[in-house]
């Protein structure tokens, strides 16, 4: 019995594993982008967020059905600023020099993430931060973004358990098309500029229906990354300087529960191969004697053969790293 602190346990075992043939796609909240660089560490195929963050989960069903029925975005949905055009249904990092340029950049990066999604055995971990959504009230679009509007513009609402649960189901559905497995997660990140308690309600509404979704569909699973953050690591000094964002080493945490969960014995032994490897590779030599340093690099250079004759699987992982 530990004295000091409540420690997450799972209740029942995993349904599947992922391993190094597996490509990783994270969407949504802030928290998808705060956990790709460690399974990239890790010697994944991963990538996040090709679109910029998206909180609710309406705006990512929409996303995945314009890129799946291969549709433009909506021109309603287009604003011009002082960072070019981009798209109230996107992210504002998402943008161009114009509406065309904005068109095209969508369609080519919707073409990659399709044959992505449909070529290969993929695993898609969504982390959805809020059911609460502004509409912008004359364009009546449900945005991914406000780009800095005026908040004049926007009726900001809680979506309602039928609609949290329709648009899951929709995420779901589309993705299981592909035979993708989706881990769903709640953001740990608390939107406490809604409130406390409407940061609770918002966050228990996402709870409870994907807990409906998951028990529905057979390639959808959850992992409990609030409750983890809430619960077992209760404590500010966990948190960033907001108190709000989990810090590195909840983050670093997080992903290790991640680790134990969905990846098997030999998966694990190859992450830590991996992961020395990089350490070699990232390390900064203080000498700067000229045979030394040839040493050095031919060590790298050695250690990566040697783990592309054991994983040959893994040229391209190692080649990003």
């Amino acid at each position: 019995m530990n004295h000091f602190r409540t420690v997450f346990k799972y209740r029942e075992p995993a349904m599947f594993e992922i391993n190094h043939s597996c490509t990783i796609q994270l969407l949504g909240s802030c928290f998808a982008e705060n956990m790709v660089s460690y399974f990239k560490k890790d010697g994944f195929d991963v990538s996040a967020n090709p679109f910029g963050i998206l909180y609710n989960p309406i705006s990512i069903a929409k996303l995945l059905k314009l890129i799946v029925e291969k549709r433009d975005l909506d021109k309603g949905s287009f604003i011009t600023n002082n960072n070019g055009t981009g798209s109230l249904l996107l992210h504002s990092s998402f943008a161009a020099k114009d509406e065309y340029a904005l068109q095209k950049k969508f369609n080519d990066m919707s073409n990659i993430y399709y044959e992505k999604l449909t070529s290969l055995a993929n695993v898609h971990i969504i982390s959805i931060g809020t059911s609460w959504i502004y509409e912008h009230i004359d364009k009546k679009i449900i945005c991914g973004n406000c780009h800095k509007l005026p908040q004049s513009q926007f009726r900001k609402r809680l979506l309602s358990i039928n609609e949290v649960s329709d648009a899951l189901n929709e995420i779901a559905t589309i993705l299981k098309q592909s035979n993708t497995k989706i881990i769903f997660t709640v953001s740990p990140v608390r939107h406490l500029k809604d409130g406390f308690e409407n940061n609770q309600l918002s966050k228990s509404i996402l709870h409870l229906c994907m807990q409906e979704v998951k028990e529905k569909n057979d390639n959808v699973f959850y992992f409990p990354a609030y409750e983890i953050m809430m619960d077992d690591l209760r404590d500010y000094r966990f948190y960033e300087s907001d108190l709000l964002h989990p810090n590195r080493l909840a983050i670093s945490y997080l992903y290790d529960f991640f680790w134990q969960r969905y990846f098997s014995e030999t998966t694990q032994q190859i992450c830590e191969q991996i992961s020395k490897y990089v350490l070699l590779k990232n390390h900064k030599l203080m000498s700067k004697e000229i045979d030394k340093v040839a040493d050095f690099k031919q060590k790298i250079l050695d250690e990566k053969k040697r783990l592309v004759q054991t994983f040959p699987n893994l040229e391209k992982q190692l080649d990003s790293l």
